[in-house]
C-alpha cells in the first residue's frame, strides 16, 4: 500500500469524522432547544400519518434512519419483530428510548452506518441533511443492508425534494413508485424504492 494511498485514506476519514463532529454539534442545539423540528405534539402527529402510509407488507426487521425522537420507530415495533434506529443527536435519542423499549436505539451518524440486513429502511427528512458529495456512500450503505426484495421508504416535504433525490435514487436503480400525500396538513413526496432479488 502506498503512502500517498494511505496519507489520501487518513485525509478522508479525516473529513467524515470532522463532519460526523460539526453536524452533531449542529442537531444537538438543535433539538435541545426544540426549534426548528417542531414540538414534541408535532412529531406525534406525524409519525401516526407516516406509518398509515408505509406500504402494507409482513417485515421482519427495520431500519429507521435518523429517527429523531422515536415516535415513528415505536409504532414500527408494534407489528415489526427487530427494529433498528439510529441518530446522531443524544438529546433525540434520551426520548426515543423512553417511547420503546423494544427498539434498539443507537448513538450513530446516517452517513457512516452500514450494519445488519433489513427488509425495510425508513428515511423520513433526513435526505436534504446529506452533502452532495456523500449521497453515493449513503445510497451504497443502504443497498448493502437492504435484503432482495426489500423496501426503501422515503418521506419528504416538498420543496426539498427534487434534484437531491433524483441524484438519491440513481445511485440505488431499484423499481420505484412516488405520490404526492398530506402529512400533518403538509405536502409531503412518498417514495417507495424496491430492491429486486439479484440487483448488483
Amino acid at each position: 500500500m502506498s503512502k500517498l494511498y494511505m496519507f489520501a485514506s487518513r485525509l478522508y476519514r479525516h473529513g467524515l469524522n470532522r463532519f460526523s463532529f460539526l453536524r452533531k454539534k449542529r442537531f444537538e442545539h438543535t433539538y435541545k432547544k426544540r426549534k426548528g423540528f417542531g414540538s414534541l405534539e408535532y412529531h406525534k402527529q406525524i409519525a401516526q400519518d407516516i406509518v398509515k402510509n408505509i406500504p402494507h407488507k409482513q417485515y421482519r426487521s427495520a431500519l429507521d434512519l435518523g429517527c429523531g425522537y422515536g415516535f415513528i420507530t415505536a409504532k414500527l415495533a408494534v407489528t415489526i419483530p427487530s427494529v433498528t434506529a439510529i441518530d446522531i443527536s443524544a438529546t433525540a435519542l434520551n426520548v426515543a428510548m423512553q417511547n420503546n423499549k423494544k427498539v434498539r436505539f443507537l448513538h450513530h451518524d446516517v452517513i457512516n452506518y452500514c450494519r445488519g440486513k433489513y427488509d425495510l429502511i425508513l428515511c423520513v427528512g433526513i435526505l436534504p441533511y446529506i452533502p452532495e458529495n456523500y449521497v453515493s456512500q449513503v445510497a451504497k450503505n443502504i443497498d448493502k443492508m437492504l435484503v432482495d426484495n426489500g423496501s426503501l421508504v422515503i418521506f419528504e416535504k416538498v420543496g426539498y425534494t427534487g434534484t437531491r433525490i433524483e441524484k438519491y435514487l440513481k445511485e440505488l436503480p431499484y423499481t420505484t413508485l412516488r405520490r404526492r400525500i398530506r402529512i400533518a396538513g403538509m405536502p409531503f413526496l412518498l417514495i417507495v424504492a424496491k430492491k429486486s432479488a439479484g440487483h448488483k
